[in-house]
């Protein structure tokens, strides 16, 4: 049996044509594979957790491990000089009930959190009492005495002024309705170390003083924007803390 001529001829076009179209997919496969690969590459690098990560690392502030941030916590007052009734909400869980028309009395407790910005004490006596929390105010009532509302006593400010004054280690909430650079004079008696930090809602916190031994006075500046703020003192003696907005 013989084969045409042509036949070789037109067996060799057609595997060529082959290898061309098997070469050109394959060159089209590879670049893309190439651009997913790139592509892949440059997803990874603006991913939300790499910047996360990225800004987390670039924070070095962070929040004291002690430190609650429950709103309440602090010191509240009723107005007026005849019936300044006081109670504290500590940020162990304990309170403490005083009356400047009863010298020497107080009544000493613990608070928790009963939902709904309510918060029950319970006295050292086993006599328990609502007390219910207004964030839009700042203010706090006893549930039975609705008629008498109870303020931050310490860190209210006025005019863009606040003002502390402690003696030893403690927390202090105050709130920022001034927003700007606000100037700080720290004010320290005694032998011991005096730090002073202020750490945000957010738990982000700064160094007004880093460490200072025995008596003395620093000023300080900080930038602070409206919202609550917490002074973090650690001193071994009395302290004041005075702050200012600056002209």
């Amino acid at each position: 049996m013989t084969t045409p001529a042509g036949i070789p001829a037109r067996i060799g076009k057609f595997a060529g044509i082959v290898c061309l179209v098997v070469l050109c997919i394959g060159a089209i496969l590879t670049a893309g594979c190439m651009e997913s690969a790139q592509a892949g590459i440059a997803t990874s690098s603006a991913s939300p957790a790499a910047d996360a990560a990225a800004a987390l690392s670039s924070c070095t502030r962070t929040l004291p491990g002690s430190l609650d941030l429950d709103p309440i916590a602090g010191t509240w007052r009723s107005p007026g000089q005849a019936n300044q009734f006081r109670i504290t909400f500590g940020l162990d869980g304990t309170t403490q009930e005083t009356f400047s028309n009863q010298p020497g009395v107080s009544f000493n407790g613990t608070w928790v959190e009963a939902g709904d910005n309510q918060y029950i004490v319970t006295r050292d006596t086993g006599v328990k009492s609502v007390w219910i929390y207004a964030p839009d105010a700042n203010t706090i009532t006893k549930k039975t005495a609705s008629g008498i509302t109870y303020s931050l006593y310490q860190g209210t400010n006025s005019a863009g002024s606040v003002s502390f004054a402690g003696n030893g280690t403690t927390v202090v909430p105050f709130t920022v309705t001034s927003p700007g650079l606000w100037v700080f004079t720290l004010d320290h008696t005694g032998g011991g170390n005096y730090i002073v930090w202020i750490t945000d809602s957010a738990g982000c916190r700064v160094a007004l003083l880093a460490n200072a031994i025995g008596t003395g006075t620093v000023t300080d500046t900080e930038k602070l924007g409206a919202g609550k703020y917490y002074l973090d003192v650690t001193a071994g003696g009395p302290w004041t803390v005075a702050g200012m907005v600056s002209s």
